[in-house]
């Protein structure tokens, strides 16, 4: 294990060029999950489930469309059956990465897909070095055990300049979430995937010490873009009468949240 028993600051270096370092966010009682059966179990038999209602859909299509273009190869990191591409924007090349290959081959939006689980250490995608312009991460986040690793291996496969787009809301299966997500309010939960992404440094020999984040020779992975921070209308609202008002009126739906961010 890559951290200390408390997950104090411990420099995990993660394969990969430039030389790629970390620094741990969740210390192992928050890694921790409910239901400890192996993933792969879990996920063995496909659900088509639609994880999201149509208006997270919405601002999620809408969020894409503003910040990819047609000619970018994209990652769908913890896809299934649908990727929430805009229906008016194909592009090249399009790898989903999920746990079951049903739910994948079911994909129309996918051009080659795998199945990985990425709470394994070490992780490592099996894909080559600054290939892609985009990943995409859509409520699937609060699954990662280490999410710190994932996103430094992230890094690792985006090109220079690309995006990183991390999608949520309130939907999860609560049992196989990571206890710091559970314990954690929606404002919180965005802090925690900003933390996650704030935790990736990259050596920079040409940098000094006063051009450096971390020490001499160290910068930030990422740089952040935008965060979209959009409750529900019944966050907040804890009265059943009001409640059900919302929801006879078609007036409530899906928070949506985004943490949209660029490989320096």
């Amino acid at each position: 294990n890559p951290l200390d028993e408390d997950g104090r600051y411990n420099r995990a270096r993660i394969s990969g060029s430039p030389p790629i370092s970390l620094k741990p966010v969740l210390n192992e009682k928050q890694r921790s999950k409910i239901n400890n059966t192996d993933d792969a179990e879990i996920y063995k038999s496909p659900t088509y489930v639609c994880q999201v209602d149509a208006e997270f859909d919405r601002q999620l299509s809408a969020l894409y469309e503003k910040y990819l273009s047609p000619d970018m190869r994209v990652f769908d990191m913890m896809s299934s059956c649908d990727s929430h591409l805009p229906n008016d924007m194909w592009f090249p090349y399009v790898e989903g990465h999920g746990m079951n290959g049903e739910e994948l081959s079911r994909n129309l939006r996918l051009s080659n897909y795998f199945v990985q689980n990425l709470n394994e250490l070490p992780v490592h995608l099996p894909v080559a070095d600054q290939y892609f312009d985009a990943v995409l991460c859509c409520i699937g986040i609060h699954y990662l055990q280490y999410p710190e690793h994932v996103l430094a291996d992230v890094y690792r496969i985006l090109k220079p300049g690309g995006l990183l787009i991390v999608t949520f809301s309130n939907r999860m299966i609560y049992e196989k979430t990571v206890a710091a997500w559970r314990d954690a309010s929606e404002p919180e939960r965005v802090d925690l995937v900003r933390g996650y992404v704030s935790s990736i440094f990259v050596r920079t020999p040409e940098l000094g010490s006063e051009g450096s984040s971390q020490g001499e020779g160290w910068m930030r992975g990422y740089e952040e873009v935008e965060v979209v921070a959009r409750p529900s209308p019944s966050s907040g609202v804890y009265i059943a009468r009001e409640l059900n008002q919302l929801r006879r009126n078609g007036l409530d739906y899906d928070p949506f949240y985004a943490v949209v961010c660029r490989r320096t």
